[in-house]
Formats: structure tokens, C-alpha cells, sequence
């Protein structure tokens, strides 16, 4: 990597830590693809770094502590413990080819015990039927998204407009989140109603876009009026429940799809199979 400018200049020394620049990032990105590593890791880091960098106010600087508070802040915003962990580690990589140590943060984060509470699809009906009673249409409709796109939080900004008319969210070139009919319909209701022809779907009241804190905390609050632990108000939830509601009916197809050929099987049987009974006088006579 290509540091030895920055510690000459502005980062060796720096009280006040080092600018995580774009031109730092993908110079630390070419001196990874220099050492060999694949495209699907430099890409990780590349999410993690930029991700973090968009994390940072101002000068978007790394000094002393600044890893602590940027990870306190995403558990707060509620970020898996895998996810801040691994935007931590990408730090601490960067920081260490700039010869920084002493900005890292070493230390990972447990994840908690028992792991992410599970949101049945009887408490998420009984979310959405809160949301209605309480007139709450963009909190019903975030619940509504998560649990059934299963996409994930920071690819909130990409619903837009424009993406719930064509009927799905993508997400780099390999990622395509389908968007149900029934919910394009109320997305696109809910676009028209609140004026919005084009961009993204979910904004703050004053237009800006909708942080994790600000959907976070819609949902738990939404959890609480419906008479459910506030902390099964989370997009990960959500998410979780989209997933095991594909997984239960991949599995039921797969029965399905046993049980078919075994009646196919069955009736070749019944009409071509190996029967004693069925082989020609002469033969059985010479077996």
C-alpha cells in the first residue's frame, strides 16, 4: 500500500487523527489487491470503510476513541454485533498499514447471549394490526417491507419510486430484493398520497432520509403498542422472519415434490414392475 505519503504528511503524529479520505481507502483497497485478496473480500472492505466513513461528521477524522463512539453508535442504531465488528476490523486493518496503532480498537463485540429474539408471524400480524388501529402507515409499511423482501436496513435508500415500479430493489449487481404486488400497490399508494414521484420512498418529516435510529426506533415503538417485547422491533427480526417463512415453505414444496413422485413411482409400479407373478410360464419354470 501506498501509505508512505500520509505518514509524512498529515497522519504520522496528528493529534487530531487521521482524515479517512477516499483516496486513503482505495489506496489501502489496491495495496489488498496487490497481496492477493479476492474481489468478494475487497469489496467487504470496501463496504465497511466507506460505510464507516459516511459514519463520520466533518473532516470525517479517526483520532483516539473515535472507534469506541462510532461503535457504540451502530449498536445503538442496531447493528448485528457481526456487522460491527467487521466494520471495526476493517478499520483496525487500514489503521495499522498507515502505522496507527494507537487509534485501533481491539476489542470485539459478544454477541448476546440466546442471539436475536424471533418475531413469530402471528406477533408480526399483530405488529401491522397495531399500525392500522393506530393510523401509523409508514411504520406498518417498514414492518411490512423487511418481512417480506428481507431487505436489509442500509438498503433502505434504494427504495424509491422508481424501484417500486419496476417492482424490486437492487442491490449491487448480484442482489435483487422482488417487491410483493400486494405491497408495490400500497408502496405506490403511499408515494402518490405523500407526493413523491420520484426518489427515495422513506423520508423524515423534515425530507431527509430515515437513519436506523429513526426506524429502530418506529418499530419498537409500534412492538409496544401491540403488547409485544420492543425488542422484537427491529428490521433483523424482520428480516429473520422473511427467511425462516421462505425456508418453512421450501420445505413444504420439497415434500410436496417427494410425495408427487412417489405416486408417479408407484403407478409405473403398479403398471411395469418386477412381479413373480407376472414373468411368462417357461421362464418361471427355468428360474
Amino acid at each position: 500500500m501506498g501509505t508512505k505519503k500520509y505518514r509524512e504528511g498529515t497522519v504520522a503524529g496528528a493529534e487530531t487523527g487521521v482524515a479517512l479520505t477516499q483516496e486513503i481507502i482505495e489506496d489501502f483497497l489496491a495495496g489488498l489487491a496487490e497481496k492477493g485478496y479476492v474481489p468478494g473480500t475487497l469489496e467487504r472492505y470496501r463496504q465497511s470503510l466507506e460505510q464507516l466513513r459516511a459514519s463520520l461528521t466533518g473532516e470525517k477524522r479517526i483520532g483516539k476513541g473515535t472507534l469506541a463512539l462510532c461503535r457504540r453508535q451502530m449498536l445503538e442504531d442496531g447493528y448485528a454485533p457481526r456487522t460491527v465488528n467487521l466494520r471495526i476490523s476493517a478499520a483496525n486493518s487500514l489503521l495499522e498499514a498507515l502505522g496507527l496503532r494507537e487509534y485501533q480498537l481491539i476489542d470485539q463485540v459478544k454477541p448476546p447471549k440466546g442471539g436475536t429474539p424471533q418475531i413469530t408471524r402471528a406477533e408480526y400480524l399483530q405488529l401491522l394490526r397495531a399500525a392500522r388501529q393506530l393510523g401509523r402507515e409508514r411504520a406498518y409499511l417498514l414492518a411490512k417491507l423487511f418481512a417480506s423482501t428481507g431487505l436489509p436496513l442500509q438498503e433502505l435508500p434504494k427504495v424509491t419510486v422508481e424501484a417500486v415500479q419496476a417492482g424490486a430493489v437492487l442491490a449491487g449487481e448480484d442482489h435483487r430484493f422482488r417487491i410483493p404486488a400486494c405491497l408495490q400497490r400500497e408502496l405506490l399508494q403511499y408515494a402518490r398520497r405523500n407526493g413523491l414521484l420520484r426518489g427515495p420512498v422513506f423520508l423524515t418529516r423534515e425530507g431527509g432520509p430515515m437513519s436506523r435510529s429513526n426506524v429502530t426506533a418506529g418499530l419498537r415503538q409500534l412492538c409496544a403498542a401491540a403488547g409485544l417485547p420492543e425488542e422484537k422491533g427491529s428490521p433483523r427480526c424482520l428480516k429473520q422472519l422473511y427467511q425462516s417463512t421462505r425456508e418453512q415453505i421450501e420445505s413444504n414444496i420439497s415434500l410436496l415434490v417427494e410425495q408427487a413422485q412417489d405416486r408417479l413411482l408407484e403407478a409405473e409400479q403398479a403398471s411395469i414392475g418386477w412381479q413373480e407373478n407376472s414373468l411368462p410360464a417357461a421362464r418361471q419354470r427355468r428360474a
